[in-house]
């Protein structure tokens, strides 16, 4: 997994973001619509509750309260904590840095594209959800946990990051992020996880 930072697949993979906001970001919204009717959007809508961080984060803090609870474990001593604590501190720092960059960078969602305003780019220190476009922060918290259990069970390395990456391309067809928004979301939850594991959680499994 170590090409996930050279120099050629994050120019490659920014690339391809940049090409989508110029050629295809602009037109997708408008496609879905004439495309889907309000039942498959709803749908679509519901297929990217994995990516909503609430939802893992309580999942993963139950499993660490009940392991301490019930079994007095230490993290680094107990894998099953060890591995719900990895994935917990993947979510949590992506997503803080998920949410700065939003802030900071203001893109407007495609909602403003498509209503009377036509709103489309990067409006820039806007603290409103509908300018919280840039990166995706479900495709984030997908790219976090998708990538941590690829690399905790590398045995099904690629099904996670396929069933991962198709959770995220939903919030496309749900009309709350274009495709860039995920490609940089997705990788950015991706590469933390991956720089998390590599510089943290492998020096401290060799110090157990």
């Amino acid at each position: 997994m170590k090409w996930i930072n050279t120099p050629w697949f994050v120019f490659l993979w920014f690339l391809l973001a940049v090409l989508s906001y110029f050629y295809l970001d602009p037109y997708v919204p408008f496609w879905i619509i004439h495309c889907l009717s309000k039942t498959e959007l709803h749908w679509a809508e519901l297929l990217t509750l994995p990516g909503n961080a609430i939802y893992p984060l309580s999942i993963l803090v139950s499993i660490l309260v009940l392991r301490f609870i019930f079994f007095k474990g230490v993290i680094k001593k107990n894998q099953i904590s060890f591995n719900c604590f990895y994935l917990l501190i993947s979510i949590v720092i992506s997503g803080i840095i998920c949410d700065v960059l939003k802030g900071l960078l203001g893109r407007a969602r495609p909602e403003l594209l498509i209503s009377s305003q036509h709103l489309y780019g990067f409006y820039f220190w806007k603290f409103h959800a509908a300018y919280w476009s840039f990166p995706s922060g479900h495709s984030t918290v997908l790219g976090a946990y998708s990538m941590g259990l690829a690399l905790l069970f590398p045995r099904f390395f690629w099904m996670f990051l396929v069933l991962g990456f198709l959770c995220a391309s939903a919030r496309i067809l749900a009309l709350d992020h274009y495709p860039s928004d995920v490609l940089i979301g997705f990788y950015l939850g991706a590469l933390t996880a991956w720089i998390i594991h590599k510089r943290v959680i492998k020096k401290l499994i060799i110090q157990k």
